[in-house]
């Protein structure tokens, strides 16, 4: 008659050679080098397809008496359904620096701000701040727009452009400044 201990070392010793013989079976079955390589899928949509950025549009204001300057900025793409549809979004730059619109530059007795007609497009407006007359240039000289659709809700859900910089939507869609 077996032992307990025979019993115990001879279950041992199988599982052993179990064990040893599913090793063996993985380690000759598995490679370390990669076979070639799938064909390449087709190219997919960019997500920000959609997003339109104008150029940036240099300014030739008119003077609209000692305390307005006007400036039309053409729209073209800007229709009344992207009005009442989508997001749009105007900055102006002066140098390297830019600012959403609109803008308040008290230090320059400069306030800008837009309103857009369908028959005029959008109208880019320099007033004094304090109500005396423009002493200076405006100094915004340079427009761009930026039309974001919204139905594109899955990127931007929860997401206020209306308080970010323009650094910060260019590289949010991924955008050249």
């Amino acid at each position: 008659m077996k032992t307990i201990s025979e019993t115990i070392q001879r279950s041992i010793s199988k599982s052993t050679y179990v064990f040893l013989a599913f090793l063996v079976a993985f380690s000759v079955s598995c490679s370390t080098e990669d076979g070639n390589d799938g064909a390449q899928g087709p190219a997919g949509t960019d997500g920000n397809a959609n997003v339109f950025t104008s150029e940036w549009i240099e300014a030739t204001y008119v003077e609209q008496g000692p305390i307005r300057d006007i400036f039309e900025l053409p729209a073209p793409e800007i229709t009344q359904e992207v009005t009442d549809n989508d997001i749009i979004l105007i900055y102006g730059k002066s140098g390297d620096q830019f600012w959403g619109i609109p803008v308040q530059f008290p230090f320059l007795n400069q306030n800008f701000s837009f309103v857009w007609t369908p028959a005029l497009n959008f109208l880019v407006l320099c007033d004094s701040a304090d109500g005396a007359p423009l002493d200076e240039s405006p100094y915004l000289d340079h427009f761009r727009y930026v039309i974001i659709p919204t139905n594109n809700s899955g990127k931007m859900e929860n997401v206020d452009f209306s308080i970010m910089s323009y650094e910060e939507v260019m590289d949010y869609f991924n955008l050249d400044y």
